[in-house]
């Protein structure tokens, strides 16, 4: 839990062409602070003797709303419903690794972000009292592999 927020945040604000000489932003949120965050990830170990070592893995990543804005432009685009705001989301992980008897050779087939979360606004530079613009990097959509590692030598 992060309760991060301003007491004072003054800006000079001539070079922003404003006409007033300062401004208060400590209505604004702290930029990239969720309020809550949370990662549980559980795994589990079958060894035997003629098969090897089966490790199953499951995570989960829990993140509250985000505000993504640096500039005052930015927040004053978010209040009237701009997209700076990253929705509160969960992703999900799994793995499934295999370990051989001979401790050398292991396999691992896995998936992140499972449910597929692909409009999670990741980051990106949202400067628009500068750029008028904002770029946006959002998360990586769901990916899976199989890994393959072989241990050469003693």
């Amino acid at each position: 839990y992060t309760d991060a927020d301003y007491k004072e945040y003054w800006v000079d604000a001539t070079v922003l062409g404003s006409g007033e000489q300062y401004i208060n932003r400590a209505d604004e949120p702290m930029p990239r602070v969720a309020e809550w965050t949370g990662f549980f990830a559980i795994d589990y170990f079958f060894h035997t003797d003629s098969f090897g070592t089966i490790s199953p893995h499951v995570d989960v990543r829990y993140t509250s709303e985000v505000y993504n804005g640096f500039d005052r432009d930015s927040w004053l685009v978010s209040e009237n419903g701009g997209g700076m705001w990253a929705p509160e989301t969960a992703f999900y992980g799994a793995r499934l690794t295999w370990q051989l008897p001979d401790d050398r050779t292991t396999f691992a087939l896995w998936g992140k972000n499972l449910s597929d979360e692909d409009d999670y606004l990741a980051g990106g530079i949202p400067l628009v009292s500068v750029t008028r613009a904002s770029g946006v990097v959002y998360a990586d959509p769901r990916t899976y592999g199989l890994d393959f590692s072989y241990r050469f030598g003693d």
